[in-house]
């Protein structure tokens, strides 16, 4: 007992350094960043919210101590996706806090679909309050569009099995369809994919409603969305989603059901080895289809595992099959199989001298040789000295100093503050995030995805 209890210290201790560290980290960028239009610095205190949501509202504070509705029904919203059934605790009695009524209902559906069915009577008190406080208000804010309340209550009341999902969804199709009487929105048809997206984390058959009512390519491109989030709580639902699509409304060998099907893939593979290959072998694109045959390949035995994973780097069509994909996949082996995953490793090592993906490999790596990992990322680094590209200079440091980050931390940050204009902040931030997120995370970062310029936080679903 006294042995479980000095483990259990030690790792709460450094959860609790890792906090302090990115909070200096982040508030740091959080003030240097202040007279520049850095593109993410709103976003910056809310890279805690999963993990310490009270420094978030303590870094974003006004000189008065008050928060913005934007930070805190972000913070919420985050804070409870990432956190689900325990979310409560530390979000519940935020929300009479956020002064808008569309910001609470973003915060509210968030929150009530994360305790749906650990603590369904405060999701059906969310939803309840949410409802009657939008009786006469306003339209939303410029970042909540005016439909989306109604799209976000309609996913949480078809959740907590409220009569009103149907009317509510209906209510954000005609709002943004200029059906009650207004002007049709100029980008309705975006919205209501992304509205979809919404929906889908509530219920699937809304989800595939509101789909219906996109026009075709727009139905295509918001369908792997969609799938994502019912992975998540619906598996088997996501399953006969994606074989309708691929039957009825895209090829298999188009990118979007390939990327659909990675989703369900994983999403079955622990319940369901057999089906999850089944699917694998659907996936016929180029794009995705070895990144399907290695997710499905994690739950299979050991012996055939092995072969799918070399089936899928075999796979790589040209132009993908550079070190950083093949170092993905070595790298996915690695968690189940560490032979497999060496053998693939140095596979990928070898086409390093095709001078592409380097950065990938090495933070990928770095779970094998942390040391040859720096070793590769200092040469890349030096090499970009002596040649920078003038067009686009901040690119590969920050991708240096990301790779860094899985070896070095500290030496990831100095790399950081060295990346030319704003994307240091950038750069910071996203090492920031790496700091703070449990070792799982860590190791499943698709690292071309962490590169990418926009606020999406590890941990949580791609969108990619």
């Amino acid at each position: 007992m006294l042995l479980c209890a000095a483990a259990l210290s030690s790792s709460a201790q450094t959860n609790q350094d890792n906090i302090r560290k990115a909070y200096a980290v982040l508030e740091r960028v959080w003030n240097e960043s202040r007279e520049t239009k850095y593109y993410a610095r709103g976003w910056l205190p809310l890279e805690l919210a999963p993990y310490a949501p009270d420094l978030t509202l303590k870094l974003a504070a006004e000189k008065d101590g008050s928060v913005s509705d934007f930070t805190l029904a972000s913070a919420v919203s985050i804070h409870s996706e990432t956190n689900g059934k325990t979310s409560d605790k530390w979000a519940a009695d935020k929300i009479e806090r956020i002064k808008g009524p569309h910001q609470r209902v973003y915060a509210a559906t968030f929150l009530g679909l994360a305790v749906a069915e650990s603590n369904p009577a405060l999701a059906k008190e969310l939803l309840s309050k949410a409802k009657a406080g939008l009786s006469g208000a306003k339209p939303a804010s410029e970042w909540l569009p005016e439909g989306f309340s109604f799209a976000a209550l309609a996913s949480l009341a078809a959740r907590v099995k409220d009569r009103s999902a149907v009317e509510l969804m209906n209510k954000a199709i005609s709002l943004t369809k200029g059906q009650s009487g207004g002007k049709e929105q100029p980008d309705a048809g975006e919205l209501l994919g992304f509205y979809a997206e919404v929906l889908a984390k509530g219920s699937p058959e809304l989800a595939q409603a509101m789909l219906k009512t996109l026009d075709p390519t727009r139905h295509v491109h918001a369908t792997p969305r969609c799938l994502q989030p019912i992975c998540l709580y619906d598996p088997q639902a996501a399953r006969k989603m994606l074989a309708a699509f691929g039957h009825d409304e895209q090829p298999d060998s188009s990118p979007e059901y390939g990327q659909a099907g990675c989703y369900v893939i994983d999403a079955i593979g622990k319940t369901d080895a057999s089906a999850a290959l089944k699917i694998a072998r659907t996936v016929t694109g180029e794009r995705h289809r070895s990144m399907a045959l290695a997710l499905a390949a994690k739950y299979q035995p050991i012996d055939a595992a092995a072969k799918l994973y070399k089936e899928a780097i075999r796979s790589l069509p040209e132009g993908m099959d550079h070190s950083d994909t093949m170092a993905r996949i070595a790298a996915i082996a690695y968690e189940y199989d560490k032979r497999t995953g060496t053998a693939l490793f140095a596979d990928a090592r070898n086409a390093l001298d095709k001078k592409e993906g380097v950065e990938g490999f090495a933070f990928y790596y770095a779970r094998v040789d942390p040391a040859e990992c720096k070793r590769i990322l200092e040469a890349e680094l030096e090499d970009d000295h002596a040649s920078p590209n003038a067009n686009n200079p901040h690119s590969k440091p920050l991708r240096i100093a990301l790779a860094m980050a899985a070896a070095d931390i500290d030496r990831a940050l100095e790399i950081a503050k060295t990346v030319p204009g704003d994307s240091k902040f950038d750069a910071q931030r996203k090492i920031a995030q790496y700091i703070l997120a449990p070792e799982g995370v860590r190791r499943s970062i698709y690292f071309s995805r962490w590169c990418a310029s926009d606020t999406w936080i590890p941990g949580t679903p791609t969108g990619w």
